[in-house]
């Protein structure tokens, strides 16, 4: 996580694919590069008088951007190895936080819960898995990225599939 200017929070978690032989280090790469594009894009904005953290429009291209800048520099860790970018495949969630606006980006089955200004908790990411129950949609399944804003967060708990397991239910549980 980073904080920007005592202003805005930008965190990041990233979990490997367990089948995927460097997914470790994808996920690494990932986390890096998404905290290193955001915090040079809140500094050159909150230069602007005109900036405003509630803007979806603008915050959803950046979001955009961010997830494929992750992406490409975990192609691009693959390729300085020589190795296959599969190999690399890893979850990203990201989130950016102003004390009372929660934007995020979200790719796999890590999760965000968000807690409301009315004491309620709520899983504000869904969790992209395949068809087998261990199988997950990564960040380099860019068709399956999630990007979302939540009004009236006074707190927030990012996890990775472990660890949401333990406090996140499913569904059918109503989380």
């Amino acid at each position: 996580f980073k904080v920007i200017e005592d202003k805005i929070v930008i965190t990041a978690i990233a979990d490997g694919v367990g089948s995927c032989a460097l997914s470790d280090d994808g996920a690494e790469v990932a986390v890096e590069s998404a905290l290193a594009y955001l915090e040079e894009y809140f500094i050159n904005e909150l230069k602007q008088e005109s900036f405003e953290f509630d803007d979806p429009a603008k915050m959803g291209k950046a979001l955009r951007a961010m997830m494929r800048f992750a992406f490409e520099n975990v192609e691009k860790r693959a390729v300085e190895l020589q190795q296959l970018s599969y190999s690399f495949q890893s979850t990203l969630t990201v989130a950016a936080y102003d004390g009372y606006t929660l934007y995020f980006a979200h790719a796999g089955d890590d999760g965000i819960v968000a807690l409301n200004k009315m004491g309620t908790y709520a899983l504000v990411t869904s969790r992209h898995k395949g068809e087998e129950a261990s199988s997950v949609y990564p960040l380099q399944s860019q068709n399956t990225w999630q990007f979302g804003k939540v009004n009236d967060t006074v707190a927030f708990v990012m996890a990775t599939d472990g660890v949401l397991d333990a406090f996140v239910g499913s569904l059918s549980e109503n989380n």
